[in-house]
C-alpha cells in the first residue's frame, strides 16, 4: 500500500513542474523495480564514505563545542576512523564524552577517543575470564602478527593497536590498522609486497609453535594461516605472479556468473573449457611450493625477532591493548634489522629502481617510431 501510494505521488508530477524527488537507501539491490524505472527514481548517485580529510573536517564539526585535552590529535583520529561515516563519527565523539564524564574529567582525552573508536570497531568489552595461560597464548599470536606487520609491511601498513580484550565481535582480539591513503592506488600491491604479506600470515602460528612446540599448537592463528592460502592461490591462478618461467603465469580460476533475485545473490562456478584438470593440479602444486618457501622464510623471521615478539606479548598480557606508540618503542628496543638478501627469497625489498630497464636502440629509428627509454 505504501509503495502504491508513493508511485501514485511520483506519477503526479509533470516534466515541467520543477519538483525534484530525492531518496536515500543502503539496500538498492532490494528495491522494487517499479521504483527505479525511467521517470521515477532513475538517477543513482553513489555516496562513498568520507576520505581521511573528510573525516577530519566532520570530526572538527562535532568537537568544536567540546573541551579537548592537550593530547588529542584529531588528524591521528581521522586515520583511525577508516570507513566511518558522519553518523558513526558523531557517535564516537558522544561515546568519548560519556567516558570522560564517567572518569570525572572536565575535558576529553585522547585515551577516551581511542577507547570509543575501538568500541565502535569491535563492540563492547565482554566480561570473559580466559585464564592467564590462554591470554598469554593469544597475546603471542597477535604479537607475532603485529611485529610482522610493523617490520615486513612497514611501507604499506600503519599499525593502530593490538588487543587481546574480548569484545562482542571478536572474542580473541585482533591487530588493527590505520588508514594509509598513500598506498591506495591501483599498482600499490606489487608482487614483492604480496610475497611479504604471504610471509607475515605464517608468523602468528610460527610464533606460537616456536614457543609451545608443534604438538601444542592451537587454532588461535587459523584466521591468519587461512589467509596465506588465499594469497598464494591468487598469485598463481589469477594475478600472474607465479615463479619466473612458470607455464601457469595466468590461469583463470573459474568461469563464474551470478544469479541475482530479490534478497538473494548466488555465485555459480564452473571449470572453464580452455583449462584442463592437469593444469589446475599443477597450479595447486606451484601455490603449495610458494607457501612452503614463505613458510620457511617466516620461521627464520620469527627466530630473528624472538625478543621483539616476547616483549610485545608481555605488554599485551599486562595492558590488554598496546597502541602504536608503545609498539614502536618496544620494536626500537628489541627488534633486529632484517637482512636485505636471503638465498631462497632473494632481495627482500624490491623497488622500481631494482628492475631491468629497456636499452635505448642505437640504430636509426624508422619515421614515426618512438625510441626506447631508460626513464621509469
Amino acid at each position: 500500500q505504501t509503495l502504491n501510494q508513493l508511485l501514485v505521488e511520483l506519477d503526479g508530477f509533470g516534466s515541467d513542474s520543477g519538483v525534484v524527488c530525492i531518496a536515500a537507501t543502503n539496500r538498492i539491490d532490494v528495491l522494487d523495480k517499479a521504483l527505479v524505472r525511467a521517470g521515477r527514481f532513475d538517477r543513482k548517485i553513489t555516496v562513498q564514505p568520507p576520505t581521511r580529510e573528510g573525516r577530519l573536517q566532520i570530526l572538527k564539526v562535532h568537537v568544536r563545542d567540546k573541551p579537548l585535552a592537550d593530547d588529542v590529535d584529531l588528524e591521528d583520529l581521522a586515520y583511525e576512523m577508516n570507513g566511518f561515516t558522519g553518523a558513526i563519527i558523531a557517535n564516537v565523539v558522544n561515546t568519548a564524552c560519556l567516558a570522560a564524564a564517567r572518569e570525572g574529567r572536565d575535558d576529553i582525552s585522547q585515551a577516551n577517543f581511542d577507547q570509543a573508536v575501538e568500541a565502535e570497531q569491535l563492540g563492547k568489552i565482554l566480561p570473559v575470564d580466559r585464564g592467564e595461560e590462554n591470554e598469554r597464548r593469544i597475546a603471542r599470536v597477535h604479537a607475532g602478527c603485529a611485529v610482522a606487520t610493523a617490520i615486513l609491511l612497514r611501507d604499506v601498513c600503519k599499525l593502530n593497536f593490538a588487543t587481546i580484550t574480548p569484545r562482542e565481535t571478536n572474542m580473541d582480539g585482533c591487530v588493527a590498522l590505520k588508514d594509509f591513503p598513500e598506498v591506495e592506488r591501483p599498482n600499490a600491491m606489487t608482487r614483492a609486497i604480496i610475497q611479504r604479506h604471504l610471509r607475515s600470515c605464517f608468523v602468528p602460528q610460527l610464533a606460537e609453535e616456536e614457543h609451545y612446540g608443534f604438538d601444542n599448537l592451537t587454532a588461535a592463528a587459523a584466521p591468519y594461516t587461512a589467509r596465506a592460502r588465499e594469497i598464494a592461490a591468487m598469485m598463481v591462478t589469477s594475478a600472474g605472479m607465479s615463479f619466473e618461467g612458470s607455464q601457469l603465469n595466468y590461469v583463470p580460476a573459474v568461469d563464474q556468473y551470478e544469479v541475482k533475485d530479490f534478497l538473494r545473490t548466488e555465485a555459480v562456478e564452473m571449470l572453464i573449457r580452455s583449462t584442463t584438470v592437469d593444469r589446475y593440479y599443477r597450479s595447486d602444486i606451484e601455490a603449495r611450493e610458494m607457501m612452503e618457501m614463505e613458510h620457511r622464510a617466516a620461521r627464520r623471521f620469527v627466530r630473528r625477532q624472538k625478543a621483539a615478539i616476547d616483549a610485545v606479548t608481555d605488554a599485551l598480557v599486562e595492558h590488554k591493548t598496546v597502541d602504536w606508540d608503545k609498539m614502536r618503542a618496544i620494536l626500537e628496543t628489541h627488534a633486529v634489522p632484517e637482512p636485505e638478501f636471503e638465498e631462497e627469497i632473494g632481495k627482500l625489498w624490491v623497488s622500481p629502481e631494482d628492475r631491468d630497464r629497456l636499452e635505448p636502440s642505437t640504430s636509426e629509428p624508422r619515421e614515426g617510431a618512438v625510441p626506447a627509454t631508460n626513464e621509469w
